[in-house]
């Protein structure tokens, strides 16, 4: 299925059963989209491998929103962008309370990792949790 006129961009959805043991019985459904960009592969994975980038870009996570670097673990390879990170995104203003602050953060986890064939970002977020501090 093509969304655009060229050739070159692409949609391939694939389906399978669900039968290993431990997972809910179903159908998994996969979808890929490619479109070719007018960037390098090592441009486009350094604009999405920086959260700030994604998250105002892509999700709109991070307008009004401070975003924190935790963890930093770099996982081999010989681009700098190859490590797992923690992120942690504090959502508006601080609720105040007496003697201390409420605010919204979530997690996000992210792994990154580039060679000289492939390209990979995978994150996940971790849930929201509030954050109290004393003033």
């Amino acid at each position: 299925m093509n969304l655009t006129d060229s050739p070159e961009d692409t949609v391939r959805i694939s389906t399978r059963s669900a039968t290993e043991p431990g997972q809910p019985i179903g159908l998994i459904l996969c979808a890929v989209s490619t479109t070719r960009l007018p960037f390098s592969r090592l441009q486009v994975f350094d604009f999405l491998r920086d959260i700030q980038n994604r998250a105002q870009i892509m999700e709109g996570r991070s307008i009004g929103n401070s975003i924190h670097e935790l963890t930093h673990i770099a996982n081999g390879g010989s681009h700098s962008g190859n490590c797992i990170s923690l992120f942690r995104i504090d959502h508006g203003q601080p609720i105040q309370g007496p003697g201390s602050s409420s605010q919204i953060a979530e997690y996000v986890l992210q792994e990154s990792y580039i060679n000289e064939c492939e390209s990979v970002i995978a994150y996940s977020t971790m849930g929201s949790t509030p954050c109290v501090g004393k003033n």
